[in-house]
């Protein structure tokens, strides 16, 4: 028992002395603070340097990268895409509207409107992770209104002709043993001497669309380890679906003004067909995107598929009841839904100005299908009696059927080149 007592009297004792020095002497140097991560997107410092962050500007909690790597900041939630549009749409295919004394054509015969148009595309998104796991985005263009005329004066010095097919139903040509059968009748070729004519095409077209987009693979990965890192140093390719609602408005209209001079008398006339697409429908695609460093390419297919109000509306005036090619028989507004498909196509390579901004270049290839234009619309079978200014009108005995109303539908392209910027913020 003694030696318990002598054994913990001098374990005291030393405590005691070890104590006493330590207070004498100098304070041992502060341990310093780390010092915190600067907010700049480009950069990067080891990971043993770093405190313990959180938050969605340094991604997960304790998301650094393998130990021993490099840290990267992560790309921001926001995004926003401006693109300047280059163009090019399918022009409307016309018929022959005046002759030579030769029968060559001098207007129509081929297509309006097929010039290179300007537009803008708008694009923009929210990211619900800094690994853009899952996100929304909006997707706005417009190519703007586009309009291209075509003119002949003097005809009648010149000997042009108005070509038609004459469906008076009063000509023996188009009857077949005294009687009519509208389903065997062909018309009969026909010309009038032709004073003037015009034709003005305008065409205006844009699409508004919001899509979720989803990660389905990816294999991004930082030069210096792996984790959320700017776009100077990603590397890697995933690959995103698309899924959601777009909208298409294709509004066109064609006037024909046309001056004819048949031996009855000056016939004058101003036409117009006009026709809107109005399309809703579901979208779904695919995003393909490959980075290397400061460049990048992706590839974008979507395909819509939904339902086109199609709307005709034709009128026409002159010197007699209607125009030319607008008469009592086709005038008016006439509806139908069909249902339309529309794939697309986008090519695009960038190259990282800053870690929050891109340069982009690409190429864009857009087809819809069932569209109703105004060209399609005309008809070139007319009753010769609505031509002939000694015929009273409205006709009646036999009645005209011709001009007819036609709702005929056509496929339209688009394509051109993309130039913009993508930024993060």
């Amino acid at each position: 028992m003694s030696r318990y007592f002598e054994r913990s009297r001098v374990i005291a004792i030393l405590f005691l002395l070890v104590a006493t020095q330590t207070g004498r002497g100098e304070q041992p140097p502060a341990v310093p603070a780390a010092t915190p991560v600067e907010s700049v997107l480009d950069r990067y410092q080891p990971r043993s340097n770093l405190p313990e962050l959180t938050g969605t500007d340094y991604g997960p909690a304790g998301l650094y990268g393998p130990p021993g790597g490099t840290y990267y900041r992560a790309r921001s939630h926001y995004w926003g895409q401006v693109d300047y549009l280059l163009w090019w749409m399918q022009g409307e295919a016309i018929n022959t509207l005046a002759t030579d004394p030769n029968g060559n054509s001098v207007l129509g015969g081929n297509r309006l409107n097929d010039d290179a148009r300007s537009g803008v595309r708008v694009r923009g998104g929210y990211n619900f992770d800094c690994d853009a796991l899952c996100g929304v985005m909006v997707d706005y263009w417009s190519l703007g209104s586009h309009t291209e005329t075509a003119a002949i004066s003097n005809g009648a010095a010149n000997g042009l002709l108005f070509p038609f097919t004459d469906m008076d139903l009063t000509l023996p040509s188009n009857q077949i043993n005294g009687c009519v059968c509208l389903d065997l009748l062909v018309g009969t070729a026909a010309t009038l001497p032709l004073n003037s004519l015009s034709v003005a095409s305008q065409s205006q077209i844009w699409s508004g669309s919001g899509l979720l987009r989803g990660r389905l693979y990816s294999s991004y990965c930082c030069q210096d380890g792996c984790g959320c890192c700017p776009s100077f140093k990603r590397n890697g390719f995933r690959v995103d679906g698309l899924f959601g609602y777009r909208y298409l408005d294709l509004d066109e209209s064609m006037v024909i003004n046309s001056s004819l001079s048949p031996a009855t008398g000056v016939i004058t006339g101003v036409d117009r067909f006009a026709t809107d697409n109005d399309y809703h429908g579901v979208d779904f695609g695919i995003v393909g995107e490959r980075e290397c460093g400061r460049w990048s390419l992706e590839a974008v297919g979507r395909c819509g598929l939904g339902i086109n109000r199609q709307t005709l509306m034709v009128s026409g005036s002159g010197n007699r009841l209607g125009g030319v090619f607008a008469q009592t028989t086709n005038i008016g507004t006439f509806q139908h839904d069909a249902v339309t498909v529309i794939p697309e196509l986008n090519l695009t390579a960038g190259y990282a100005l800053t870690p929050n901004i891109r340069a982009r270049c690409g190429y864009s290839f857009l087809w819809l299908s069932n569209v109703l234009r105004p060209a399609k619309q005309i008809d070139t079978r007319i009753d010769g009696r609505f031509l002939n200014a000694t015929v009273a009108q409205p006709i009646a005995n036999p009645p005209a059927f011709f001009p007819a109303q036609r709702f005929e539908t056509e496929s339209v392209w688009l394509q051109g080149l993309n130039f913009g910027l993508e930024a993060w913020f």
